[in-house]
């Protein structure tokens, strides 16, 4: 999840977290090399696909986490605040240009962590800032995507990306942990999502990070023992799928933390 695409998701690019795959399985980042297709007329195809499945759904998968730009298949891969994972840049970088996209760099001291820090619903896009990307980012951002970006600032150290604590949902719903934000991001987020559309996620469910979860259409990923969020979620239309992600909570992340969609 640590890029920003400049086009609604259809496509999603599983995150593995050791970069050999165990013996007997496929590297996931192969396999979703080969669900792209190879060659220019293959992803000219599969972009021409989800153009046609956007225009049936519209508004329904934003949701996922990624957000529709002015700039069709736009890149802006992260600048990570620690070196630990800085050496990833390159290889997101090279992975996007060679196939096909068109890549806008930030400048390296300007701190931003993709779509792990920027998201959004249809009417309002929001970035997170302080714990890992600079609040800096995001006037360059609004330029680059021709969208206001509501810098939120981020408090506790647990929730250090956006997506640790708020989940914009396919109905224009909001699923999210307010006690992660200063005063004035709660405010501002209030203010641009009404209460009716703003589902809170209670402590100990936030903790297992419950709002990092994946929301296409209808359908919502997240990681097991979150019940009262089940129930919110499942009162609203949705269909949950609790998944067992306790290995990689450990790590700091959860089910979209796995994921980076794509299209």
């Amino acid at each position: 999840h640590e890029m920003l695409q400049g086009s609604v998701p259809r496509t999603v690019l599983v995150r593995h977290v050791d970069h050999h795959p165990p013996a007997g399985r496929e590297d996931p980042l192969h396999l979703a090399e080969s669900a792209l297709g190879a060659g220019a007329e293959s992803q000219r195809r599969e972009r021409e696909h989800a153009a046609e499945l956007l225009r049936a759904e519209e508004r329904e998968i934003l949701g996922v986490g990624l957000l529709k730009a002015h700039v069709a298949d736009a890149v802006v891969p992260s600048r990570f605040r620690h070196p630990e994972r800085q050496r990833e840049e390159s290889y997101f970088e090279a992975w996007f240009r060679d196939h096909g996209y068109e890549v806008t760099t930030l400048d390296k001291d300007l701190y931003f962590e993709g779509a792990g820090d920027l998201l959004g619903l249809p009417d309002a896009w929001f970035g997170g800032y302080r714990q890992r990307s600079d609040i800096r980012a995001y006037s360059r951002l609004s330029e680059i995507f021709g969208r206001e970006i509501i810098p939120v600032e981020l408090v506790n150290s647990h929730f250090y990306h956006l997506d640790t604590c708020f989940c914009p949902l396919s109905g224009g719903e909001l699923l999210y942990y307010p006690p992660a934000f200063d005063r004035y991001a709660q405010a501002a987020i209030a203010e641009r999502i009404g209460e009716a559309r703003r589902l809170v996620v209670p402590e100990s469910e936030a903790l297992r990070f419950a709002c990092n979860a994946v929301c296409v259409a209808k359908q919502v990923v997240l990681p097991e023992g979150c019940p009262e969020t089940i129930k919110r979620l499942e009162a609203r239309g949705y269909t949950t799928h609790p998944l067992p992600l306790d290995e990689f909570m450990k790590a700091g992340g959860s089910a979209k933390c796995l994921t980076l969609a794509l299209e």
